[in-house]
């Protein structure tokens, strides 16, 4: 019997074992379905992964002591993250590894500054010191989420987050409902866009 893999994919132990003793190949020839069962088909990306972990990790077992280290290293890399000109995009793929705000309360820090409070990236927009009191999504003057860049264009508008700041002619979508911005806000606004037709900031362009 004869498995070939799908073009940009692997064929692979389908079993745990150990990196050094695992294959990847383009095709296998075996003699029974048990033998097939064997088998499983990765990505380039899954087996890129793979080669990735076990570089990393080489024969070294997961202890207390080891997790001890990889805790220590993710809080150096919260810590100089900033330290690294990153795109939106970027930033939004690794916003795991950026520091949550309760942990760097008492840390001055400058625009540009990015920090998550809970699951929301927010980016600092004023020089000011982390404190209990500002709360990003409520202190509006200090963040602003941080956003995937749409174009805000009719066929391709910005998904509205609270917290964000509205733009003259751009086009938002909020539950659903796609807005036109008519004027500026100048700052990032905590409502659902709904509430923000009566105060002529957008208007409804469907619903």
């Amino acid at each position: 019997m004869k498995i070939i893999a799908d073009a940009g994919c692997y064929l692979t132990e389908a079993a745990e074992v150990a990196f050094d003793k695992r294959t990847f190949r383009y095709m296998v020839i075996t003699d029974t379905v048990e033998e097939a069962d064997g088998w499983k088909q990765v990505t380039s990306q899954q087996k890129a992964e793979m080669e990735a972990q076990a570089a990393i990790f080489g024969s070294q077992d997961i202890t207390p002591e080891y997790l001890g280290k990889v805790d220590t290293l993710m809080a150096g890399i919260a810590e100089r993250i900033n330290d690294t000109p990153m795109t939106v995009e970027q930033s939004l793929k690794n916003k795991k590894y950026y520091p949550q705000r309760k942990d760097i309360i008492g840390k001055p820090v400058n625009v540009g500054f990015r920090l998550n409070e809970g699951e929301t990236m927010y980016e600092v927009i004023q020089p000011h010191t982390i404190s209990e009191e500002c709360i990003p999504g409520e202190v509006d003057s200090l963040y602003k989420v941080v956003q995937e860049e749409h174009k805000g264009t009719e066929a391709d508008p910005i998904p509205w987050k609270q917290g964000m700041e509205l733009y003259d002619g751009k086009y938002y979508t909020d539950k659903g409902v796609k807005y036109l911005c008519i004027r500026d806000s100048g700052m990032g606004l905590k409502f659902d866009l709904a509430d923000l037709v009566s105060g002529g900031f957008v208007k409804v362009i469907n619903e």
